[in-house]
């Protein structure tokens, strides 16, 4: 946790293992309010899915990857958050 700090963007799959990606985001707002999230899934119910844009999450992606949609989304957040590096 010594360098929670200096993360910015977090990409997460919604279906973890043990902890859940959904509970993983909650976890790492309450260690760090400002961290990003993009989180990545293969279908999120449309009510689940504005519940967690409400609740702050930055992005989502769906499955199958797209790596050209991925590096896309991650832009998106790095410029509204003014993280342009």
């Amino acid at each position: 946790m010594s360098n929670h700090q200096a993360i910015n963007i977090v990409l997460s799959d919604i279906g973890l293992p043990k902890l859940g990606g959904w509970d993983a985001c909650v976890t790492m707002r309450e260690i760090k309010p400002d961290v990003h999230i993009i989180l990545a899934s293969g279908f999120i119910e449309p009510a689940v899915r504005n519940e967690m844009v409400a609740a702050g999450i930055a992005a989502i992606v769906e499955k199958p990857y797209v790596p050209d949609v991925i590096l896309h989304s991650i832009r998106e957040v790095m410029d509204k958050s003014g993280r342009v590096s």
